[in-house]
């Protein structure tokens, strides 16, 4: 790809400058991105982000000091980016074959390589799914335009004057040393001890919290077990000059044979697909346990509720109880169904000449007092009861 601009001559101050550290790592996929990016996060105390794709929004929110994780080519509306936001790269070179194979593994398990390069010009890892490497899919796979389009990406970034070049086999030989070498050229750690650092993210405890299987064997030269001369040979001259780029030779193991290479890669993934059912099996009855302790806890907060009910159901026939009138009574109540009848009497309207004098009661007047009404009745004999 076309040469582009330096990076480093826009940003201002020496490396070891209070200037905030804004880092992008951009490299190949399964170079060891992850890996460099985490030992980063923890070597200078920083946030830490990944893209498949960065949006300008994206750019604009990113936090102050931060370390984001990209595959993207070295073109020059990108690097406008970075100097605009004033990042500084890094790029991680790993062996060709070690990355391809790499590849072969981790789609056993993720899927998400149908996003490297948003896709890229010929997306398909999906076709060397459950292939071994040295089936033929796989061989194709390694000839194609898309393989050589993803391992183009380090060789874009690598050696250029304004980028931090690590190597992963060297990474892994001696990370102390190496992350002295980038903190040479980016400024001095921030941790007390640069051993926490490596030791918290070592590729065996980031295993232990992969849900993906991400961090496999991690083993530089991986693909000299796997893959015999009759296969390096035919995938070498496609890849010779990503290869010379880097700096990788391509010297097969003489005494590897057909048999030999399947029989490990049987072995290395068998084991570990082994253990990841039984990972999975071991969180799935964990899940199952604490599923039936939940209906275990609804079941008695249910019984409970039920009780509960019960009793207050109980509380309230007793009070209506209380409430309800004697049977003796109850034929009395049925008395109290029509109002008795009044009997109009007029009067006539006094003249004014007229004295208003009070008469004494008619016989008829005092037997109506004297007799009781229904009601009076009603009370006479529920006291009575």
């Amino acid at each position: 790809m076309e040469e582009t601009g330096q990076l480093g001559a826009h940003l201002e101050g020496p490396p070891h400058s209070p200037t905030p550290i804004r880092l992008a790592i951009v490299s190949t996929p399964r170079s060891g991105n992850t890996w460099l990016r985490l030992l980063v996060k923890s070597m200078y105390q920083i946030p830490t982000l990944g893209f498949h794709s960065i949006k300008p929004e994206e750019w604009e929110a990113m936090p102050q000091e931060v370390v984001y994780q990209h595959h993207w080519h070295r073109t020059e509306e990108y690097l406008a980016q970075l100097r605009a936001n004033r990042f500084r790269v890094l790029t991680i070179a790993r062996h060709p074959l070690d990355v391809l194979i790499s590849i072969l593994h981790v789609v056993i398990y993720d899927v998400q390589s149908e996003s490297w390069l948003l896709g890229g010009s010929e997306a398909g890892e999906r076709r060397i799914w459950g292939a071994m490497p040295r089936s033929r899919s796989f061989i194709e796979y390694a000839l194609s335009d898309r393989a050589k389009e993803l391992l183009q990406v380090t060789c874009e970034w690598w050696k250029q004057p304004d980028v931090v070049s690590v190597r992963y086999e060297d990474l892994v030989a001696d990370t102390h040393a190496e992350l002295l070498k980038v903190a040479d050229q980016i400024g001095p750690a921030r941790i007390a001890s640069l051993e926490d650092a490596i030791a918290q993210n070592t590729l065996g405890e980031l295993a232990k919290t992969s849900l993906n299987n991400h961090f496999w064997k991690g083993r530089p030269n991986l693909w000299r077990e796997l893959l015999t001369q009759a296969e390096v040979e035919e995938i070498y001259p496609s890849l010779q000059e990503i290869f010379e780029t880097l700096g990788y030779s391509a010297e097969a193991d003489p005494k590897l044979t057909a048999s030999a290479a399947d029989a490990n890669w049987i072995r290395y993934v068998g084991e570990e697909f082994g253990q990841t059912v039984r990972q999975q099996t071991a969180g799935h009855i964990g899940t199952l346990c604490k599923y039936e302790e939940q209906q275990r806890v609804a079941e008695r907060e249910r019984d409970q509720a039920l009780a509960q009910l019960a009793e207050l159901q109980n509380r309230v026939s007793s009070a209506l109880a209380c409430l309800a009138p004697p049977v003796a009574v109850v034929s009395t109540i049925t008395e109290i169904v029509e109002p008795p009848s009044l009997e109009v009497v007029s009067v006539p309207e006094p003249s004014a000449e007229t004295e208003i004098c009070e008469t004494e009661p008619t016989p008829s007047q005092h037997a109506a007092e004297e007799s009781p009404t229904p009601r009076e009745r009603f009370d006479e004999d529920r006291a009575a009861a």
